[in-house]
């Protein structure tokens, strides 16, 4: 009964959100009286990069896979890295992703995770100046028609090791430390690259060590090249470059297990690779060391001929907090390109407002002085994994204009025992100021007064509310009586509503014993169209978003998308839809509205898994209004479907978006002459699961809306 009530809540025409564009640096923010040079590009939490020119420029570009739900580009200007997207391409590339030019065609394509242990094939269609991505391929598969096969947890490389002049690709085997080896046999009728599986032992090379342990790199015993199986090993990164200008790449391997790189050197020539372990700590001279698993890759960033170097710190065996922050590692090649010399020049290449992981914000008048200050937190603090922190900034700017500078790290000294905050505050007692809830990793929320000149704890386990791990909340007058409400969102994907039955100078929820709301208050957010659960890591955060002077709702999740659940009711009688998602590129974003810059539209300030913080500025345009439901004719068939389905419509022209039964979109599709077709496919190429959809079909004269199922 449940299953139907959601569907019903949604099968009504999701209307068109505010439009919000992401910006990388709309204000200044400082931190100890220094200017933070790229506040909301997000934080670096096991970062994967790739140095490629992706504009044909003649310097080294960076490309950022960061959780997987987006490739981050920044280009590279003199000595500058610019912020371009989060979304390149807009490709979902998975855990990791290597570029090369696969069809011979002068531009850069782009293998990806596809399904486990598969790989998928992005065709570049623009230019080299100018990409633009299709699926060539979901799975590629080899010369004998079987699967390329790359494991989940590695990194693997394209690189001319035969000297052919086309890509070949190496991957490491995760359980037993030795390389596959696929070579490049040309492309097919379809342009899509063929490979030819060769061995899984290329080069006798193995790399594992029997019993593992966090020891300083100087310490390590060396690895047993070649050899028979160790007692453990665990995840790597591979990558190949010509560091010796002869022609003949070497060869480097990060690895779970090891705080540096492997380094082999070529000993052969450039078409007949002999790779020989000349070193365990890389760079020669200046070598990383870090909690383990580096991922790294070379290009020329600084025009001057040679390779330098860029390492993205994943969690390896020796974690270290710090990595958490300080894990993207620069190192300037300061030789030639046939005598390298290269020398780190920071661990922070992208300098972010960065905590670590799971970071969450509040938007937030601190001092009552008319303008928004911003309240962060995190998961653990990088600095004492112990325990978590809230950190204050303060709008030094106006409310029109804002300029946020650190004013506390640790603000309020919290020292709660289940970490991962995530503010929220509203006025709960109607003094007149806002007092402060804490949601944590157990599922509960601490409240804090306001006694006007800090907070102070009143209840640890707030009136008994327990929405799941990693809470969440938003508060909000929902039921238009006055007092303020709360709406809590947790790692399952569940979302909780507690009304609030007492008064505005005395807050009242009821629950039942294990912390859920009450039967009455669930049948309540049902009835006003709001879904009992979607994807997980469920954050909301309530606002205007379309001006009409009653409350929407933002929710973020594991995926990174934000889902837009739009008020067409009232204040006292809300009914929400879902509209147009905004995404963001990253995993698990956690979204707080407010307006910032003095406009009477809300700005977005989103935390994310990988601990840093993105920004959406609402549009200056007018506030949209949707379309009128209107009668046109609009079908879909067949209904139910198990594959493909055809879109007709009396309207000549328009568009068809399909939404799930969350609110997410699915896809869309132009009609021409009242007729267009989906094959039953996503935007990243995977078909769509069984279900209820909604089709919306949108004209310059009204939208219809029509619910089919899909049926695999």
């Amino acid at each position: 009964m449940r299953t139907f009530l959601l569907l019903a809540a949604v099968a009504s025409a999701p209307l068109a959100a505010q439009t919000f564009t992401r910006e990388a640096s709309p204000f200044p923010v400082t931190a100890d009286g220094v200017e933070v040079p790229h506040p909301f590009v997000g934080g670096f939490f096991e970062p994967r990069p790739a140095l490629v020119d992706i504009d044909a420029d003649g310097d080294a570009d960076l490309i950022l896979n960061v959780g997987g739900s987006g490739l981050q580009f920044f280009e590279r200007e003199g000595d500058d890295w610019i912020w371009r997207t989060d979304r390149l391409g807009g490709i979902e590339p998975g855990n990791w992703s290597t570029f090369g030019d696969l069809d011979g065609d002068g531009d850069l394509d782009l293998l990806a995770r596809g399904q486990p242990g598969r790989v998928r094939y992005w065709r570049n269609v623009g230019t080299a100046q100018e990409p633009a991505f299709e699926v060539g391929a979901d799975p590629l598969r080899d010369a004998d028609g079987e699967p390329v096969n790359v494991e989940d947890s590695s990194i693997p490389a394209l690189a001319d090791l035969d000297g052919d002049g086309d890509p070949d690709l190496y991957a490491g085997k995760a359980d037993i430390g030795t390389i596959t080896q696929y070579v490049h046999e040309g492309v097919d009728d379809d342009g899509v690259p063929v490979f030819r599986f060769v061995t899984d032992r290329f080069q006798d090379i193995v790399i594992y060590e029997e019993n593992p342990q966090c020891r300083s790199a100087a310490g390590r015993a060396a690895p047993n090249l070649p050899g028979g199986r160790g007692t453990m090993h665990g995840a790597n990164a591979i990558a190949i470059e010509d560091l010796t200008g002869d022609g003949a790449p070497e060869l480097f391997w990060g690895d779970f297990f090891a705080p540096s790189l492997f380094y082999f050197l070529n000993e052969g020539t450039p078409a007949d690779p002999q790779l020989a372990l000349a070193s365990e700590r890389f760079p020669v001279g200046q070598p990383l060391t870090s909690g383990g698993y580096n991922a790294p890759t070379y290009g020329d960033t600084d025009r001057d001929g040679d390779s330098d170097l860029v390492v993205g710190v994943q969690r390896g065996l020796c974690f270290q907090s710090q990595t958490a922050v300080s894990n993207l590692i620069y190192f300037e090649n300061a030789g030639t390109s046939e005598a390298p010399d290269l020398r780190v020049q920071t661990d922070r290449l992208i300098e972010s407002l960065d905590l670590g992981s799971r970071s969450t914000a509040a938007l937030v008048d601190l001092e009552n002085d008319g303008d928004l200050d911003l309240v962060l937190a995190n998961e653990t603090d990088p600095d004492d994994t112990s325990r978590a922190n809230l950190v204050r900034y303060e709008n030094v700017g106006t409310a029109s204009a804002p300029a946020l500078e650190r004013a506390d790290d640790d603000w309020l000294e919290l020292a709660y025992d289940y970490g991962a905050y995530a503010p929220a505050f509203g006025d709960l007692d109607g003094d007149g100021d806002l007092d402060l809830l804490v949601g944590g990793f157990n599922g509960r929320f601490a409240l804090l007064e306001n006694t006007g000149s800090t907070f102070e704890v009143v209840d640890e386990r707030f009136q008994n509310v327990d929405v799941g791990q990693y809470a969440r909340g938003t508060l909000g007058d929902l039921d238009g009586d006055g007092d303020l409400d709360l709406i809590g969102g947790a790692s399952s994907g569940r979302i909780r509503l507690y009304r609030n039955v007492g008064s505005g100078s005395e807050v009242v929820f009821q629950t039942e014993s294990n912390g859920t709301p009450v039967a009455e208050d669930a049948a309540f957010q049902l009835e006003i169209g709001l879904p009992d659960r979607v994807d997980a890591d469920t954050a909301p955060a309530l606002g205007d978003l379309d001006g009409d002077g009653d409350l929407d709702l933002l929710l973020g999740t594991a995926s990174g998308e934000l889902l837009v659940y739009q008020n067409v009711g009232s204040t006292s009688a809300p009914r929400f839809q879902p509209a147009e998602p905004i995404p963001s590129g990253r995993r698990r974003t956690t979204p707080a509205l407010g307006d910032l810059d003095g406009d009477g539209r809300p700005e977005i300030v989103a935390g994310t898994s990988s601990g840093g913080f993105l920004f959406w500025r609402a549009s200056q345009g007018t506030w949209r209004e949707p379309a009128p439901e209107t009668d046109l004719g609009f079908r879909v068939v067949p209904n139910p479907s198990t594959d493909s389905v055809a879109f007709r419509a009396e309207a000549g022209r328009g568009e068809v978006v399909v939404f799930d039964a969350t609110g997410r979109r699915v896809t869309r599709v132009a009609l021409a002459g009242g007729v267009g077709e989906w094959d039953g496919r996503g935007a990243d190429g995977h078909r769509a699961a069984s279900g209820v959809y909604l089709a919306r079909f949108d004209t310059p004269d009204g939208s219809g809306t029509v619910s089919f199922t899909r049926v695999r």
